[in-house]
């Protein structure tokens, strides 16, 4: 049971670290750096933590597969330079909470309508119904359904980024199913190949920045305290949590995010907004918990 306590305070305090890059990053931004060139410079130095990390662990890999170059550059691509990149890029437009918001909704829904495109994945009643919850939340959130040039840009870059996801996502579970291939290896190769592809797009379309101290310390952490750390003791975490309790763990971030944005950037939020942020969030945890109550009963 202490144990068990430990990987549960471990793992909130993991998504604490993850919500607080979405300000590490506003605050990046406004020292001038472009959110391409963020993403790319903050997995390229959690991609070599991580490595280091995983020096003394060789001997795990020894008799599983090896993953191909093919999979390798589709992860890199599908998980880090889209579903990351266009995160960074779309939140450079619009808020945390908003990115937070749509990203729940957008991971949730495109995964289910993927899986049951690409691997015949039925698509549950539950899902149908959580579906539709998070977009009713989400109505209420964007009420009056205003948006400026800015706002759509911001939207549809994040949208992207949740079909990148989807994407990476579902060839994972294609992979684990169809090879013995070690998890931890789908995702520092692919991580790099990513890192590399968005420094490329961000040296081509954004201005090199000025690396001020602060620039320095904000992407050295995001890189190795909120990255490689914060992944390491998130993958420690589940070896003692159930997939349901991680992922009501992880459904966190929306409210964490939600009160950084009101303690950090002194952001309001009308009724409304406030509203559909607890359907949003009540929607994702019933449709995680009532399967597990069922296994219960």
């Amino acid at each position: 049971m202490k144990i068990k306590m430990i990987a549960v305070l471990t793992a909130v305090v993991v998504t604490m670290l993850w919500s607080s890059s979405y300000f590490l990053n506003v605050y990046a931004f406004k020292e001038g750096v472009g959110p391409l060139t963020l993403a790319g410079l903050r997995y390229t130095i959690a991609a070599f933590v991580l490595f280091l990390l995983s020096i003394s662990h060789k001997g795990e890999t020894k008799h599983r597969e090896k993953i191909t170059w093919k999979y390798i550059f589709l992860l890199g691509i599908s998980g880090y330079l889209v579903a990351q990149g266009f995160q960074y890029w779309g939140q450079f437009f619009i808020t945390p909470t908003q990115t937070s918001l749509l990203l729940n909704i957008g991971n949730t829904t495109i995964v289910a309508v993927l899986a049951s495109i690409l691997i015949n994945e039925k698509i549950k009643k539950l899902t149908i119904v959580g579906m539709i919850g998070v977009i009713v939340g989400a109505g209420l959130y964007y009420f009056p359904w205003e948006f400026n040039l800015q706002d759509t840009i911001g939207i549809s870059l994040v949208v992207f980024s949740s079909i990148g996801y989807g994407i990476h996502i579902i060839l994972i579970r294609f992979i684990l199913k169809k090879h013995s291939i070690k998890p931890t290896e789908l995702v520092m190769k692919p991580m790099v190949i990513g890192a590399i592809g968005m420094l490329c797009m961000g040296i081509f379309i954004e201005a090199l920045p000025h690396f001020s101290w602060n620039l320095v310390f904000i992407v050295l952490w995001l890189g190795i305290v909120n990255g490689s750390i914060a992944f390491t003791l998130w993958t420690w975490s589940q070896k003692y949590l159930e997939a349901f309790e991680s992922s009501i763990i992880n459904n966190l971030m929306l409210v964490e995010i939600a009160i950084f944005d009101m303690l950090l950037l002194n952001r309001n939020f009308t009724l409304l907004q406030f509203t559909g942020s607890v359907i949003v969030t009540s929607t994702i945890l019933i449709v995680q918990l009532i399967p597990h109550l069922k296994k219960e009963l």
